[in-house]
């Protein structure tokens, strides 16, 4: 009787055990299907947003003072956007946070974009020249600390994102790659450093927003 028991015991922790896996396999399919919905809604958003405010990079390639600020303000936004994942605790809630992840950042950043009058074009090219600001500050031999600091700030904001990191065809960990950076001007235009340098600070409180930099600079629209 006892050896039937056991059998019977065995038995209700296999079925127990089936079930948890069908339950497992069943919730993993919603939240890949769900993800890859926002994926396309981010995108059809990003699209619609380009059409709205078309934009074309100065032809002296400086980013203009008023329109890094705005760029600025759109940023904060980003980076607040993003906090549910970096405070995330755990594999379960961190894939929760990261599957609703393009549908809600999206939808913030673009309401945040429209506000500010600036298509994701925009978003992107300023976004570039900051990081080619921020890697070519160490190598002048007046370089501004609070700016080329903001490579180590900004790198250590992408290590530690709820335990996800973010990886395409075409971008590392490292920010500062060729992938990211815009190499037609050769020189940093000094407005563009200028403007940087202004902001250095409230740049340094976006690190949360590297996350959606690696992705928004290597993806097309």
């Amino acid at each position: 009787m006892a050896a039937k028991g056991w059998w019977i015991g065995c038995g209700t922790l296999a079925v127990v055990g089936v079930l948890i896996l069908v339950l497992a396999v069943g919730y993993f399919a919603t939240r890949a299907k769900d993800f890859t919905q926002s994926i396309e809604t981010a995108r059809s958003r990003y699209v619609e947003l380009n059409r709205e405010f078309r934009f074309t990079p100065p032809e002296s390639g400086s980013v203009p003072g008023d329109r890094f600020s705005k760029y600025i303000q759109v940023r904060m936004n980003l980076s607040e956007a993003l906090a549910p994942l970096s405070n995330s605790r755990g594999f379960v809630q961190g894939l929760s946070a990261f599957a609703s992840l393009p549908e809600e950042v999206s939808r913030t950043h673009v309401e945040a974009l429209r506000q500010n009058a600036m298509s994701l074009d925009e978003y992107r090219w300023i976004t570039r020249q900051m990081y080619t600001t921020v890697a070519a500050e160490e190598k002048r031999t007046d370089a501004d600390p609070a700016v080329r600091d903001l490579r180590r700030t900004l790198e250590a904001g992408l290590r530690q994102r709820g335990r996800f990191t973010v990886q395409t065809e075409s971008s590392s960990q490292d920010l500062f790659n060729s992938g990211l950076l815009d190499f037609t001007w050769l020189r940093v235009p000094e407005a563009t450093r200028a403007a940087v340098r202004e902001h250095a600070a409230t740049i340094a409180k976006t690190a949360a927003a590297t996350m959606a930099d690696t992705l928004l600079l290597n993806f097309e629209f």
